[in-house]
Order: structure tokens, then C-alpha cells, then sequence
């Protein structure tokens, strides 16, 4: 099977990739570019210059004003913009080759996939992704953290929730199939438990298994699964709740909760979610807006999702039921997320790709939050400070600002003027740096 980006194979899109990299390491560079955008929420600076050292920012700023910088290795892009490395704040690195329910997880064989996963991940570093939040199903996105951390493979920072959480009967658990296959094949959808102690076994799990965040399915419901999952019911007790949030926050990981309709989302935000992905929430919702805000909890809606489903589908795999569900839930989606930013609600950007379903087009999810009502910058904010945030991150990434990991992109064009401009990779994303490398 071959796979394409706008009719570029794979295997040359990743070699144009790899004639990109530089590896700057201990050398201070200096790049300059037409104008740059902080991600702070400040204006844009023209003629701005970023001076990294030691995978570390030194200065951003107007060039006028940069220090001098002897020794230093330089790139100048007159007519293009500088901004952070955007982040995907939900994702599956899965190495899925379809989305088809009784294919799904047995193409390609087990040794096939991480590699898979692999040339994925560099594919969506490519398209100026230095940050990505894998939710897990499970999938190879755990061995693709420490492979790319440690240097071995280029790709993006995956945070990885290894797998995420389920009750038995609920959204991990595929009822197409024997249930002994669903809890212990070789690749189960996630992570069934039941009972008190059995969700916390379940969370500690995980964590001994490397999880940098907690993923929970409070609710079933999706368009990509079976016909019986259109239909969203919720999961887990308040006691079992209460564990599964509470456990992770004593080690310091945050939650990250699948979650659909308003009862369930308010549930989990007062029970102490840090994220709420998806949200099937109404513009008139306002209270469950306003209880959002007071606890500070980000909305990740994966738009593109529902985009690509509705108008790629078909050739993924996906059942006709779940397509024509993507195309009527995204505009009442955009309205939502309209509505909810309007209110105070931080919005991160989400895809939920998974598989070579939309394959380094993850900054379509800019132009869905566009359409949606933002602005184009922030729209990038989504994608860089706040998302940041969501992750718990903004120590270091989302913004550039001196002492911060450079993390940063060089982009042709303006995407405060056209937000698409970010979705041209490669032939647009001159230039991609995760750390400074």
C-alpha cells in the first residue's frame, strides 16, 4: 500500500524531510525572518531575529535590537514567518493502516507497526509539529517517545498515555468481538476496568508502563467504531471517578477525559479533569462554558476528525453511519467551540488522527478553529501557548521567549493573513526545530 501527501509518495515526502534536518547541537544559530509571531498574544514583529543556544532561546525579538552573536551560524527567510513548534494535543500513533473495525488492528503485523508509527511521526514533524500528546488505544506510541528522546529516530516530543482507561461495556471494549479478545489480544482498543480497586490498579498500571498522561474514557461514543458507538453512554461510578483522577494527581500526571454530552463533561470537570476532549456541547451551554473557566480545564474538540471522516471516510474504512455522522456533528461542533471561546474557554488544538488518515495535514485543525470563529492568531495560540498549557508544559514550550526549549518553525507565507498556510508541508514549512535540533 502506498501512501500519499497531495500526491507526494511517503517515502519521498520523508526524504525531503531528512534533507531538512541540521543538527545544531552545542552551536549557536541565528535565524531571521520576515516577521514572527511569539505565540505570547502580542503583535507580530517584522523583521524579527530568534538567536538559540544550547537547544535554548537566547533571544526573540525585533532585529534591530538582537545582540550580536559571533561564531554563529545563520539562516535568513526575508518573506516568511517564525513561530513556535505548534502541538497536536491528541493523536494516535497507532500505525494503523485502516480504520476499518475488522481490519483495524491486524494490518499491519505486529513488527510492521512501530515502524510504521515511526515514518508517521516524522511525517508530522515535518509539517511543524515539535509537540504531540499520543491518548493511546493502545498503540507503539510509548516505544516512538523513548526511540525519538533518545535520539534514535527524528520525530516529534510524544507525550504518550500508553493506553487509555475503559469500563467493561464501554468505549475500550469493541462488542464486534469475544471479550476475551477485546481485554487481552494483541491489540486491545484500551484498558478495561471495573470497581474501585480495579481503576486504581488499572492507573498505576500505566504509569509503571511509562504513561506521561492519564487518558479515561468517561463516556462511549464515536464515529470511527462500530454502529453501537454512535450512541454515547457514560462510564465508571463516582467512587471509581474519584480514583481515577485522584491517583495520577498524587504523582503529578494530569487527565485527560474522553467525554460527549454536558452532564459528563461537568461531572468530570468537577471531579478534576485537566482536559475534556471532543465535547458534543450546545453554543447555549453557557453554565458548563462558565464552570470550564472557574476550573481552568482546556477543551481539546478534535475538529479535524470529524472533517476527515466525513469527507475521506469511506476510503479509510469507516462504516456509513459514523461518516455522515462527522458531516452533520462538525458544524454544530464549530458552533460550540465558537460559542465556548467566546465565553473564556481555552481551546487546544486536537486532531485525533490516527492511522495515514490525514497524514501531515494536522494543521487543517487551524483553519477548522478559523471557520469556527476564532482569529488566525489565536487560532495559532490554540496550537502553541495553550496547548502548552494543556499540557503542562508552558514552562518550556508554546511561546518564543528567551530561556525557553527551542522549539520553532519557519513557515513561506503569512498565516496571521491565510491560516492555510500552514497546512502546505513540506513545500511551505521551511523549517522545523525541536529543541534546536
Amino acid at each position: 500500500m502506498t501512501y500519499e501527501i497531495d500526491g507526494v509518495s511517503l517515502r519521498e515526502h520523508l526524504e525531503r524531510a531528512t534533507e531538512r534536518i541540521e543538527r545544531v547541537g552545542d552551536r549557536t544559530i541565528v535565524v531571521r525572518a520576515g516577521r514572527m509571531i511569539d505565540g505570547t498574544g502580542g503583535p507580530v514583529t517584522d523583521d524579527a531575529t530568534l538567536i538559540v543556544r544550547h537547544g535554548r532561546i537566547r533571544y526573540a525579538g525585533p532585529s534591530s535590537d538582537a545582540p550580536a552573536a559571533p561564531g554563529a551560524e545563520s539562516w535568513t527567510y526575508p518573506n516568511a514567518t517564525l513561530l513556535p513548534g505548534m502541538i497536536d494535543a491528541h493523536l494516535h500513533l497507532t500505525g494503523d493502516t485502516t480504520s476499518d473495525v475488522y481490519r483495524r488492528f491486524l494490518t499491519p503485523e505486529p513488527r510492521g507497526r512501530p515502524l510504521l508509527a515511526a515514518a508517521h511521526a516524522a511525517a508530522i514533524l515535518a509539517a511543524g509539529f515539535t509537540t504531540v500528546r499520543d491518548l493511546g488505544l493502545p498503540g507503539p506510541g510509548g516505544t516512538i517517545r523513548d526511540a525519538i528522546s533518545s535520539g534514535l529516530i527524528d520525530g516529534p516530543r510524544i507525550l504518550s498515555a500508553v493506553a487509555a482507561i475503559s469500563q467493561t461495556g464501554g468505549h475500550a471494549d469493541w462488542h464486534v468481538f469475544g471479550y476475551d479478545w477485546v481485554s487481552d489480544g494483541p491489540f486491545p482498543r484500551g484498558l478495561m476496568a471495573d470497581g474501585v480497586d480495579g481503576c486504581r490498579r488499572a492507573v498505576r498500571r500505566v504509569m509503571r508502563d511509562g504513561a506521561d498522561v492519564i487518558k479515561l474514557f468517561l463516556e462511549s461514543g464515536g464515529v470511527t467504531n462500530t454502529p453501537e458507538d454512535l450512541h454515547a453512554m457514560p462510564e465508571f461510578n463516582d467512587d471509581e471517578l474519584r480514583v481515577l483522577i485522584d491517583e495520577p494527581h498524587r504523582r503529578g500526571i494530569r487527565v485527560a477525559a474522553h467525554a460527549k454530552s454536558r452532564e459528563v463533561i461537568e461531572r468530570a470537570v468537577e471531579f478534576g479533569v485537566d482536559t475534556i476532549e471532543h465535547a458534543d456541547l450546545s453554543p447555549d451551554d453557557t453554565d458548563t462554558f462558565r464552570l470550564m473557566v472557574e476550573r481552568g480545564v482546556v477543551l481539546v474538540p478534535t475538529l479535524s476528525l470529524y472533517h476527515w471522516v466525513g469527507s475521506q471516510g469511506e476510503q479509510w474504512g469507516i462504516f456509513e453511519g459514523g461518516r455522515e455522522a462527522a458531516r452533520s456533528m462538525l458544524p454544530q461542533r464549530q458552533a460550540m467551540v465558537g460559542a465556548a471561546f467566546a465565553a473564556g474557554v481555552k481551546v487546544a488544538t486536537g486532531t485525533d488522527t490516527g492511522s495515514a488518515m490525514a497524514l501531515g495535514k494536522n494543521a487543517m485543525e487551524l483553519s477548522l478553529l478559523v471557520a469556527s470563529g476564532l482569529s488566525p492568531t489565536d487560532a495559532i495560540e490554540a496550537a502553541t501557548k495553550v496547548a502548552a498549557q494543556a499540557l503542562g508544559l508552558e514552562d518550556n514550550l508554546g511561546t518564543l521567549q528567551r530561556g525557553k526549549l527551542a522549539d520553532f518553525i519557519v513557515v513561506d507565507g503569512d498565516p496571521t493573513h491565510d491560516i492555510s498556510v500552514l497546512q502546505k508541508s513540506p513545500q511551505r514549512v521551511f523549517f522545523t526545530a525541536a529543541g534546536g535540533v
